[in-house]
């Protein structure tokens, strides 16, 4: 694998689990069904969602590791039941973003990405914001 299609693969994984938190933050504790189409994948940059799929996944089963959001149960469809984010997802939330000016949250970051004028393209951002302030709370 070369040094771009690394870096791809890591803004891919970047922007889907953006997608997934700014889909679930705004429904608070409210459980959701959610699936790779749940995302707005279409008129999106992605044309083909199928190398997506898989990633998608991955993405879920991380956060679900990490005790971010939770799910009774997915199906082989790939649709993953009773969603919502966990009180340790949300204390994360209010986390400052790594790097972030003007001590903006990571929260605010999810909003900010779930708005339809937005892009992805400060995933990363996000993501290191959620890994951040993950890392921070397993030093308290």
């Amino acid at each position: 694998m070369t040094e771009e299609q690394k870096t791809n693969l890591l803004k891919d994984s970047e922007e889907m689990i953006a997608r997934i938190v700014a889909l679930l933050a705004p429904n608070g504790v409210k459980r959701v069904e959610i699936d790779i189409l749940s995302l707005g994948f279409e008129g999106s940059n992605h044309s083909d969602i199928g190398p997506y799929v898989g990633l998608f996944h991955d993405a879920m089963e991380w956060l679900i590791a990490k005790n971010i959001i939770r799910h009774t149960g997915r199906d082989l469809s790939g649709m993953y039941y009773q969603c919502c984010i966990t009180s340790y997802g949300f204390a994360l939330l209010g986390q400052k973003l790594v790097g972030a000016k003007d001590n903006e949250t990571v929260g605010k970051a999810v909003r900010n990405v779930n708005d339809d004028s937005a892009s992805y393209a400060n995933a990363g951002n996000l993501l290191g914001g959620l890994l951040g302030a993950f890392t921070k709370s397993m030093g308290s």
